[in-house]
């Protein structure tokens, strides 16, 4: 019995050997088909790791911007004048020289003033003939008007002949007619006289207001001309100077007359001058669609020179708004706020189209197109659209 018992074990453990010995040998071909395709996507990812393209991103960030407007301008005197020669003579005197300064009224030229005294005098006796013939012409009204007054009285009663009367009236007409001929005349000479004196008045040229010679364009001994005028010298209210420049149309209504203003004259100093607009032209140019804007700044030491050239920053309220590093956008033309950046979705790229606003710096708003997305700053004009990407430092902006 015992025997049996043990052959039945035996070949009951033969049995679980063959029965275990299949499953071991799956298992063991499972598990090494794991490890075939783990190593698989193992070496796929290092590829793609090895692939991808090392690159630099930096995330768009909230910040604080101040809109300007700039543009350049030149620099022009607030009054320019060329002073002129009114009459005809010889240039008898120049008081000044280019630079100068000079103060309203003051005597800048003078001309030989011998013909006009002459002119002046000639006037006056003509004038003094004319007084002396309107006392003769009323003198002679008053004794023609006693007997026309008479006879008139006699002529409506009567007592006279209408022959008789009509003589005397006609007589008495021609005695007024006289009279008004040579107030007439008389009037012709006072302005005569008023004439000769102005001429002579203008043989001296003088400052119409506070400023300095420009330029002077005449000397002693030039003989100057009424029909076309003379020009004798160029006087410049400098002061205050003027920066004549021009806007965009889409920039008008960001600029208001009293707004204050910097100017840059790279010429004299890095520094800024402090400034103010002082009006915008009403008028916009068809062809450029440009206005003009005029920019008023202190001058007192003359420093500023007229006909500098200079960048003129007209400064509005500051605004937040997100903003990239300048270097992360193409822009499609450098005067248009068309750009473009590349995204980080995951390991690829992707490239998006932004509108671009202000600079500041180094930095450029981003007006619409991104928000708070990973933005590539560095190595992005290598990149294509869904190309992979390693990102190797980033930094928050």
């Amino acid at each position: 019995m015992r025997q049996a018992t043990q052959r039945t074990g035996s070949k009951a453990s033969v049995l679980c050997r063959f029965l275990f010995l299949p499953a071991v040998i799956v298992l063991s071909l499972g598990l090494s088909g794991c490890s075939e395709k783990q190593g698989q996507a193992d070496d796929s990812a290092q590829t793609q790791l090895k692939d991808a393209v090392p690159v630099d991103v930096v995330r768009v960030a909230q910040t604080k911007f101040q809109r300007t407007v700039e543009y350049p301008a030149t620099i022009a005197a607030t009054k320019q004048v060329t002073l002129v020669s009114k009459v005809q003579g010889e240039v008898l005197k120049v008081h000044v020289l280019e630079g100068d300064h000079v103060r309203k009224g003051q005597a800048l030229i003078e001309l030989d003033p011998v013909d006009f005294q002459i002119a002046l005098k000639q006037a006056e006796a003509q004038r003094a003939a004319a007084q002396s013939g309107v006392e003769v012409a009323r003198a002679n009204v008053q004794n023609i008007e006693k007997n026309y007054n008479r006879m008139l009285y006699l002529f409506k009663q009567n007592a006279v002949a209408e022959r008789d009367f009509d003589q005397v009236e006609a007589g008495y007409k021609v005695a007024t007619a006289q009279l008004e001929a040579a107030k007439s005349q008389l009037q012709i000479w006072e302005a005569s006289v008023e004439a000769a004196k102005t001429n002579l008045v203008y043989t001296v040229i003088r400052a119409p207001f506070d400023g300095i010679i420009g330029s002077r364009l005449i000397d002693e001994g030039t003989r100057t001309s009424a029909a076309p005028p003379t020009s004798l010298l160029v006087l410049l209210d400098v002061d205050r100077v003027k920066l004549i420049g021009g806007i965009s149309e889409r920039d008008i209504p960001n600029v208001k007359p009293g707004q204050p203003a910097k100017i840059y004259v790279d010429a004299l100093s890095l520094e800024p001058i402090p400034a103010q607009v002082d009006r915008i032209e009403p008028m916009v140019d068809p062809k450029t669609r440009i206005a003009t804007v005029r920019v008023l700044v202190a001058n007192e030491q003359g420093t500023l020179k007229v006909g500098m050239s200079a960048r003129v920053i007209i400064e509005e309220n500051e605004y937040e708004a997100p903003a990239l590093p300048e270097d992360a956008v193409v822009r499609m033309k450098m005067d248009t706020t068309q750009g473009s950046v590349m995204i980080v979705e995951g390991t690829t790229v992707k490239k998006r189209e932004v509108v671009l606003g202000a600079r500041q710096g180094t930095l450029v708003e981003i007006a619409s197109g991104v928000s708070g997305n990973e933005v590539v700053v560095r190595g992005h004009l290598l990149l294509s659209d869904g190309q992979t990407v390693r990102v190797v430092s980033g930094q928050e902006e």
